[in-house]
């Protein structure tokens, strides 16, 4: 499938009062079938080869023999986990952002510490989805974002990039203006962007009043809601893909805390 032609993203003007102002955005997976499973909300789970499927009768049936809790591992995902309970019922704990993802046919938990590649780009360890932050090459995406073989690229629209620092899950690309850097920030299941306006002088500039980020995809229909949201929804089963908010101005970069389990429900299902 050929690749969309390159469209911009526009992004609201840069406060110019602040001396270190700043513009962020976040692009994060969203719940799209993959291609030949399903429909749009109902996309199959990955499936790690490292641990037997176990059902809910086989763990049922461990709960109530050891009187201990039992995993159903074969209703496991990147953001779930449900048990039975030696008393017949089942637990489920769920978390606001994925813990988990699979590589190499084994559940392995979610790092998104960025790690240096063959092809000389940065990636996270582990993430659900696949992310590459471009090592300055000229004429290069400064991130590409894939999931079931959909594609999602950003590129910086004034000039080659330097080769990044790096830091833990971000890269950061320095002076891309005078007085101006780009940061790209790794995710469970995204990334987010961040301009970094460092002096008044660098705000006063007037390619920062409105800033438009080059966008090419593949096998993805994109539109602006009517919130300024931005949707990358499969061009052949539907379904959102990747999905990016509006991005405040002026805003400092959020802190990154580990995901929350969400209160565990419990179903009164007995065997």
């Amino acid at each position: 499938m050929s690749a969309d032609r390159p469209r911009p993203i526009r992004r609201g003007p840069v406060l110019r009062a602040a001396v270190a102002a700043a513009v962020t955005g976040a692009v994060v997976a969203g719940a799209a079938a993959l291609p030949n499973g399903g429909g749009p909300d109902q996309g199959p789970a990955p499936v790690a080869a490292d641990q037997p499927l176990v059902t809910e009768q086989q763990a049922m049936a461990s709960a109530k023999d050891s009187g201990k809790r039992a995993e159903v591992i074969g209703l496991r995902t990147e953001r779930r986990e449900i048990f039975a309970e030696p008393d017949g019922t089942f637990t489920a704990r769920e978390y606001t952002e994925p813990v988990r993802t699979v590589q190499g046919g084994k559940w392995v938990s979610v790092d998104p510490a960025l790690v240096k590649r063959a092809d000389g780009t940065w990636g996270p360890k582990a993430a659900t989805v696949d992310l590459a932050f471009s090592a300055g090459q000229a004429g290069k995406p400064f991130v590409t974002m894939r999931r079931a073989g959909r594609e999602i690229a950003l590129t910086w629209p004034y000039g080659k990039l330097p080769a990044p620092s790096v830091d833990g899950d971000t890269a950061t690309y320095a002076e891309v203006l005078p007085g101006v850097d780009l940061t790209v920030r790794a995710e469970a299941d995204g990334f987010g962007h961040l301009i970094v306006v460092k002096t008044p002088e660098a705000a006063a500039d007037s390619r920062l009043a409105r800033l438009d980020l080059g966008m090419t995809t593949d096998g993805l229909k994109v539109a602006e809601d009517a919130t300024g949201a931005i949707l990358a929804q499969d061009a052949v089963v539907g379904g959102t893909v990747f999905q990016a908010g509006k991005p405040p101005c002026g805003t400092r970069p959020r802190s990154r805390r580990p995901p929350r389990a969400s209160r565990a429900r419990r179903r009164s299902r007995r065997r």
